[in-house]
């Protein structure tokens, strides 16, 4: 959207008209461009959720070694 084609809405439809029209696209550029922030930012917490997994899984196998080299404490 050019400023001749909004001087030209202006001139032919009123200003309030004009206006609402540029206010619409504005927000749906914001919308736009925030869903695609919020898919990045998704797509990293994903990889993060998944790196934490994979930690606590690796700690669960070290703690479980740990328990068999010291022997339970409950028998």
């Amino acid at each position: 959207m050019d400023f001749g084609t909004v001087g030209q809405m202006i001139v032919q439809l009123g200003a309030p008209l004009a206006f609402c029209c540029v206010l619409g696209w504005y927000v749906k550029y914001k919308d736009d461009k925030n869903r695609e922030d919020m898919k990045e930012m998704m797509k990293l917490h994903k990889e993060e959720s998944e790196k934490f997994a994979d930690a606590l899984n690796k700690n669960t196998l070290v703690l479980e070694r740990l328990s068999t080299k010291l022997g339970d404490s409950d028998e």
